[in-house]
Parts: structure tokens; C-alpha cells; sequence
């Protein structure tokens, strides 16, 4: 009898678990999408800025 609870609390704990641990996973999947958007947004902006950067030099040396 006292096995039987046993086994019917643990199925209980498990299925109640199951949400919260699928949620958790969705949750970090979401982060780690989000933080590649981040990076690549971050990685364009400093693209830009380089190109930015090589455009002003050129402008001086040619005014030179």
C-alpha cells in the first residue's frame, strides 16, 4: 500500500513538473534567439561604424 502511494506521488510531482520544466526550456530558447538577434544587431552597428570611420580618414586625406 505505502508503494503505491509512493509511485502515485511521484507521478504526480512528474506531471505536475513536466509544465514548469518545458516552460523553462521555451524561456531559454527564447533567450538564446534574442541574444544572436543582439549580437548580429551588434556586429552590423560596428560594421557600420568601421565603415564610417575608414570614410572620415579617406575625407581628411583627401583634404590634405
Amino acid at each position: 500500500m505505502g508503494f503505491l502511494v509512493a509511485l502515485v506521488a511521484m507521478v504526480l510531482v512528474f506531471v505536475l513538473l513536466l509544465p514548469l520544466i518545458g516552460s523553462i526550456y521555451y524561456d531559454t530558447l527564447a533567450a538564446q534567439r534574442e541574444s544572436k538577434m543582439q549580437i548580429e544587431r551588434m556586429e552590423r552597428l560596428r560594421q557600420q561604424l568601421e565603415y564610417e570611420r575608414q570614410q572620415l580618414e579617406r575625407h581628411r586625406n583627401e583634404s590634405k
